[in-house]
């Protein structure tokens, strides 16, 4: 029987906001992923190289899987004490840049820059 990774990949359509997101998930217990993501010309709006991207990383507490603690971007989540939501701060990467995906992560990714004539929505 071969190894298969186990990674799901997925772009959802944000009709509310500009640019693509990206759902990664890794599900192997032991690979890291390095993921490159390429376009066509036409497919970016003034694509530069000092353009970035937002990640957020979701990993569970030093990597165990049954952890009740989940961290976003290596910095642990926690509910404040009124029940508040923390920011959910992104890491900023150069667009250039492949995506890291670690094992048993989930990872967002926004390309505010990226414009596919698909995913546009006109207001009528």
């Amino acid at each position: 029987m071969k190894n298969w990774l186990k990674i799901c990949i997925m772009a959802p359509i944000s009709l509310q906001i500009n640019g693509i997101t990206l759902l990664i998930i890794n599900m192997d217990k032991s690979t890291t992923i390095s993921a490159a993501v390429e376009f066509y010309d036409e497919q970016l709006q003034a694509y530069k190289k000092s353009y970035k991207r937002e990640e957020y990383h979701l990993t569970p507490l030093n990597g165990d899987v049954q952890s009740q603690t989940v961290l976003l971007n290596n910095k642990q989540l926690t509910v404040g004490r009124s029940g508040d939501i923390p920011a959910l701060e992104p890491n900023f990467v150069l667009a250039t840049e492949p995506i890291q995906v670690e094992p048993y992560s989930i990872v967002f990714v926004r390309m505010p820059y990226v414009n596919i004539p698909a995913c546009r929505w006109k207001h009528e």
